[in-house]
């Protein structure tokens, strides 16, 4: 039982340096996801303003277009009563 326990910390003292070696790693992975994330982010930000801009523009122009229809058909009606 002591001859494992002694083989385990002897295996712990080994892979200490190296898990502090992936961590650091693992770190700078994080901070590229990070960033990448925040960069999307951004562009999904700009893309649901431009979105909301075209849905604005759509919504003016229906406006008046039927403002248009509504014109002609006044004109329409005029000319079928003479």
């Amino acid at each position: 039982m002591q001859h494992m326990a002694k083989t385990l910390v002897k295996m712990s003292i080994i892979a200490l340096p190296f898990s502090l070696l992936v961590g650091c790693a693992t770190t700078k992975d994080l901070e590229k996801v990070r960033a990448t994330a925040e960069e999307a982010r951004a562009t999904a930000n700009q893309a649901a303003a431009t979105a909301s801009e075209a849905k604005t523009m759509a919504a003016q122009s229906q406006e008046c277009c039927a403002e248009v229809r509504e014109g002609m058909d006044r004109m329409f009606r005029r000319t079928m009563r003479k």
